[in-house]
């Protein structure tokens, strides 16, 4: 227990310090590890007026990845698969998918979540507003 309790903490820490280096300034702001999530907001119950789309996203890692047309059909898919389940009383899912491009084969991995004081409503808007 006190080895996963230093790992949160460690993440916190961590979460703590580059949202404050890489959202300078702003009034509302959100990151999210695998271990942890830290967010902020000047906003009372911002949870359930969370706009995504007015957010500057991050992702890494993306340059391993080629977003073909093939790709894009069945990550689409997938997130449509895994909409529902999260926005149910798990408020977590995971899925993943096999795609061939050229002659190798890969896997497709997704995951959505939301945090457990959204509702349904509130978690499926921030999701297809998100969706990238």
């Amino acid at each position: 227990m006190l080895r996963l309790k230093t790992a949160k903490t460690a993440c916190i820490d961590m979460a703590s310090e580059r949202i404050q280096r890489e959202c300078p300034l702003k009034k509302q702001a959100i990151i999210w590890y695998d271990q942890c999530l830290v967010r902020y907001s000047d906003i009372p119950n911002f949870a359930s007026t969370f706009n995504v789309s007015s957010y500057y996203w991050i992702v890494y890692n993306s340059e391993s990845f080629s977003w073909t047309t093939q790709v894009k059909g069945i990550s689409d898919a997938m997130f449509d698969n895994l909409t529902p389940k999260v926005t149910n009383n798990l408020k977590y899912a995971e899925s993943f998918d096999e795609i061939t491009p050229l002659s190798f084969s890969q896997k497709l991995y997704g995951m959505v979540q939301c945090i457990p004081d959204l509702s349904a409503e509130d978690c499926r808007a921030c999701l297809k507003g998100g969706a990238i």
